[in-house]
């Protein structure tokens, strides 16, 4: 069976940066780094709809609050269903799958929404946890 992980930013080398304004990885160990294409274009940022791994995985680097505002992301399946970050890093392998293969089902994520107001109720359909 695989399993996937996304490995927090303290445990990426120290040449490289994720830039804060538009998402890119860059390697700032060449001169003149800055005006070099990224690494990796939209390596972490928040997009409302999730067309490929790369989106989700990007999503979840991004984290579950967008800026700015700081209000809660929930992610919701090709079935309607509402799914915590909690509860798509937890299953990550059954998302990704559902991704890979088109399959329809509760595991497979097509888009990033967010809690509109401090006062909102969303709940994972997982876990059962509000999300705010």
């Amino acid at each position: 069976m695989r399993t996937h992980s996304l490995s927090p930013d303290y445990l990426m080398p120290f040449h490289f940066l994720i830039s804060e304004s538009d998402g890119n990885l860059y390697d700032v160990r060449q001169d003149g780094w800055h005006s070099l294409p990224p690494l990796r274009k939209a390596f972490r940022m928040h997009k409302r709809l999730i067309k490929s791994v790369a989106d989700l995985k990007a999503a979840i680097r991004a984290g579950n609050r967008v800026w700015p505002g700081g209000y809660g992301c929930y992610f919701i399946t090709a079935d309607g269903s509402i799914l915590s970050f909690e509860a798509v890093t937890e299953n990550l392998t059954e998302v990704i799958d559902a991704i890979q293969s088109g399959n329809q089902c509760g595991w497979h994520v097509t888009a990033l929404a967010t809690t509109e107001t401090d006062t909102e109720s969303v709940y994972c359909d997982h876990t059962g946890k509000r999300i705010s």
